[in-house]
């Protein structure tokens, strides 16, 4: 790609038959030269943006990956975090079974010897009231 000065510094010769009119191509050259420095500068300022702009993707593609490996970290500590929770809860319900056994099978005996007791005192309940009738009908007949 030829330089804005390359371009500036053509020079025709002169020719006496035929030739190049010098002020025509010096009148062509010259606005060709301008918009050619434009575009040479518009070119030059667009591939440093494009560098900025790489050099960025680059950066946040690294930045991906670290994000990546973040997520996927904090997805396994998350996994382990409920694994333990759920093996811990598990235990605490065993322990709790186990501690509660006993209070139960206490109670069972308990409630059974209350209801033994109950079922005495229907007894002598009953046979005070068998005795009672047998005096009341002692005395209607008396």
């Amino acid at each position: 790609m030829f330089t804005p000065q390359q371009i500036d510094q053509v020079s025709f010769g002169r020719s006496t038959f035929g030739g190049y009119d010098m002020q025509q191509v010096d009148a062509f050259l010259e606005p060709l030269t301008e918009d050619y420095v434009t575009l040479y500068k518009e070119n030059a300022l667009l591939k440093s943006k494009m560098r900025v702009l790489v050099g960025k993707l680059e950066e946040y593609r690294k930045n991906e990956v670290s994000m990546k490996d973040a997520v996927i970290n904090a997805q396994k500590t998350c996994d382990k975090m409920v694994a333990e929770a759920q093996a811990k809860c598990a235990q605490m319900l065993s322990s709790a079974s186990a501690a509660a056994a006993p209070a139960a099978q206490n109670s069972d005996a308990l409630v059974a010897a209350e209801n033994a007791r109950v079922q005495e005192a229907r007894k002598t309940a009953a046979a005070k009231i068998s005795e009672l009738q047998e005096q009341l009908r002692t005395c209607i007949q008396a």
